[in-house]
């Protein structure tokens, strides 16, 4: 990068000024860069000990803890780091076929590994934007949101206010999730009508099928598909002229449908 400490896309209000993408020298492109998290603020006690949070105003129960990375008894700047890689170190593909009698088999499987995903949809799903997600419905998790009577919350707390909201939807490693998956994107099942029967029906070949896409998905990711592609933009401009650097965000993509088909497969 030369002179160039790091290059970031411009902001596009995406989580405030924190863009979750930065691509630094001796890291891959687009890579995830913001706090680490380190769990939930559950008291006042808790936070009264913790290390001050300069950054997003004043931490309440219910707020994410991020780490002190340095150690200077301060969270800003200076603690966040690289998170994960967007993009996936290992991707492959197995086709298997099979043929006995006059059945045929084939089986199509397709993954990827070592790649993360940023949930932003599962964010904006669960603590939401005040100013701009009043009355729209909210993700299932966000029932396990912390309050009074959940202080063992999975989730923090519900924003009310727009200070409230930038706390929590800092980028961090909290919002970040594993896209590694296996998917069996095609398999179809065949039987071809032996020769007795194709004489009386006058057919040369006569093969009945039936097809199933995107049967089945193995996966630990939340989202609706961690088959999000290139770049998962429908957010205008500045999104998408920016989109070799703001990989690996997942903002709603369409997810794969799931299709069985019947078919025939005459010859005459």
């Amino acid at each position: 990068l030369g002179d160039i400490d790091f290059i970031q896309p411009p902001d596009g209000s995406l989580v405030g000024s924190y863009q979750p993408s930065r691509t630094l020298p001796g890291h891959p492109i687009s890579a995830f860069y913001g706090f680490v998290y380190d769990g939930i603020y559950r008291s006042e006690e808790e936070i009264s000990k913790a290390p001050l949070d300069k950054i997003g105003g004043q931490i309440k129960p219910g707020d994410l803890r991020f780490k002190d990375l340095n150690a200077d008894g301060f969270i800003d700047e200076s603690d966040r780091r690289v998170l994960g890689n967007p993009t996936p170190t290992f991707t492959y593909g197995m086709n298997l076929s099979a043929g006995y009698k006059n059945f045929d088999f084939s089986l199509l499987l397709q993954g990827v590994t070592g790649n993360k995903i940023y949930n932003y949809l599962y964010q904006q799903g669960t603590i939401g934007d005040p100013r701009y997600n009043e009355g729209i419905n909210r993700l299932a998790a966000v029932r396990d949101r912390w309050s009074v009577s959940n202080p063992n919350a999975s989730m923090p707390r519900i924003a009310f206010r727009e200070n409230d909201y930038a706390k929590n939807s800092r980028v961090s490693d909290f919002w970040l999730q594993d896209g590694a998956y296996m998917r069996i994107k095609n398999i179809q099942l065949g039987y071809t009508l032996p020769n007795r029967i194709l004489k009386k029906l006058q057919v040369e070949k006569w093969r009945l099928y039936i097809s199933a896409s995107n049967l089945l998905t193995i996966t630990d990711y939340k989202g609706f598909d961690p088959e999000i592609g290139v770049n998962s933009t429908g957010y205008g401009d500045v999104f998408s002229a920016n989109r070799d650097l703001q990989l690996g965000i997942d903002r709603g993509v369409y997810p794969q449908p799931r299709m069985l088909l019947f078919g025939i497969n005459v010859t005459f």
